[in-house]
């Protein structure tokens, strides 16, 4: 490419709206080679082997807190795509933390579910439940705050070659 037809452009938006934060992340560039004529871009974006882009919402509702977020990278150096991270399409993340017994005991809900991509590589969803459950003791010359966790992950693999479940 010439440096007339080699470009750079990135598009960036928040916004807030009837309570539903959004996030917009678009970035996309001509060719590998692309900073050979964007000297004046920063030195953190003249050693990028990947753009990401995404979209996220989020939001929360009393107790509740909801993430839902699309994710994916466009490859900018040809010989890193081995380091090219996973697109997540989508993730979705659901929390709830409340109280009980006369706010004594604290329960925190945090689930995750992903569908992870990457080309040439096993792909697959994973679903995470994280609940915590915890229950602050308190003196005049102590505290202490006892918890109770689980943390299940649960992994469904595509893409297997002679069963290489590794990531």
């Amino acid at each position: 490419k010439t440096a007339t037809d080699r470009w750079f452009g990135k598009w960036q938006h928040e916004a807030n709206y009837l309570g539903v934060k959004t996030s917009i992340l678009k970035q996309k560039v001509s060719d590998q080679n692309f900073h050979d004529d964007f000297d004046h871009l920063s030195p953190i974006d003249q050693d990028v082997d990947y753009l990401k882009n995404s979209i996220m919402f989020s939001s929360a509702i009393g107790d509740w807190a909801a993430t839902l977020l699309y994710e994916e990278y466009e490859l900018v150096n040809q010989n890193k795509l081995s380091s090219l991270p996973y697109r997540r399409l989508p993730q979705l993340t659901l929390n709830k933390s409340f109280t009980v017994l006369d706010e004594r005991i604290s329960i925190n809900w945090n689930n995750e579910f992903v569908q992870f991509d990457k080309q040439d590589r096993v792909v697959g969803d994973r679903l995470h439940i994280n609940p915590t459950l915890s229950y602050p003791l308190e003196g005049n010359y102590y505290f202490i705050t006892p918890e109770l966790e689980l943390d299940f992950t649960s992994y469904q693999l595509d893409n297997n070659v002679n069963d290489n479940n590794s990531l």
